[in-house]
């Protein structure tokens, strides 16, 4: 199978980790609506069904995708040497210390309880809910306190720097609105932009995400044009939620390593068969082409209006 494929597959099936209630994004997003109670859940449920029809759709073009390359290969096996250009994947190992293949369906069972209760009790915070879930994962998984505390420390300092962005989004959202900033960009936006097509302006911004994420990162997506926009659309009437979830699915981060660092990792992997360009080239059209379909989408199940 040609790597690109796979490097592409692997990008895309990240896009269903960007609406959960406890990623990054969406505790960026959170931040843009303290005035309502449980921000994260609430966006969570807002997008939800469709997440649920676009995922759908993602496992369908991977089925065409590998079903197209299973015939491309059958095609070209009587007349090329197969073992040419594989990826040697055998320095591609598991943390030993993680694995637990005997527990794999008490941990599955505990992982949908804790996505059950975060979904349908709102109410709790959703960090005590993940401290109840990680004690009961640990306690049956590693008894050893020793081993315990040993994983803890190699683990959590990977979400040390999640920490600081989200306090920090609150300084830089405060400072725009208090400053008298962001009213400034607002009322000039408003003189600018014709009457007919102001109640429309989240969603043309929605359509070109993909391209405008190669000079925006997701900091300032979320931080600085996203405030903009959600008090722009306030002269016309649109609710800032509708404004988060329509702008929320920024895909265009999927293509430009500015957003998304990872991507080098998954090129790097390919052992130099697929390099940036390339990547890039393939997967422009595929993946602005899912963020127009996700839009329409919300728009039809009325997520975004």
């Amino acid at each position: 199978m040609k790597p690109i494929i796979l490097v592409f597959l692997t990008t895309v099936g990240a896009i269903n980790t960007f609406d959960v209630p406890w990623s990054a994004r969406m505790l960026r997003s959170a931040s843009l609506i303290p005035n309502i109670s449980g921000g994260a859940n609430h966006l969570f449920g807002m997008m939800f069904p469709t997440q649920i029809i676009f995922t759908v759709l993602l496992f369908l073009m991977a089925a065409y995708l590998g079903f197209r390359e299973q015939r491309l290969i059958k095609k070209e096996c009587a007349t090329s040497d197969m073992t040419a250009g594989k990826v040697d994947i055998s320095d591609i190992v598991d943390d030993p210390e993680l694995s637990r293949p005997k527990l794999f369906w008490i941990n599955v069972t505990l992982t949908i309880l804790v996505i059950m209760a975060l979904c349908l009790m709102p109410s709790i915070p959703s960090y005590y809910v993940f401290a109840f879930g990680l004690v009961i994962a640990l306690a049956y998984n590693f008894p050893d306190l020793k081993q315990q505390n040993k994983l803890l420390k190699k683990y959590a300092s990977s979400l040390l720097p999640i920490m600081p962005a989200i306090l920090l989004s609150g300084v830089v959202v405060g400072v725009m609105q208090y400053s008298g900033m962001m009213k400034a960009m607002v009322d000039t936006l408003v003189k600018i932009i014709p009457s007919s097509m102001g109640p429309w302006i989240y969603i043309i911004i929605a359509v070109f995400s993909t391209p405008l994420m190669f000079i925006f990162t997701n900091d300032t997506w979320y931080y600085v044009l996203m405030p903009i926009i959600v008090s722009l659309m306030k002269a016309y009437g649109v609710p800032a939620d509708i404004v988060i979830v329509t702008l929320f699915m920024n895909m265009g981060a999927l293509l430009t390593p500015i957003a998304q660092p990872q991507i080098y990792i998954g090129i790097d992997l390919t052992h130099g068969a697929v390099d940036l360009q390339q990547y890039v080239k393939y997967a422009f059209i595929p993946i602005w082409g899912m963020s127009l379909v996700w839009i329409g989408l919300g728009l039809l199940t009325g997520a975004f209006r």
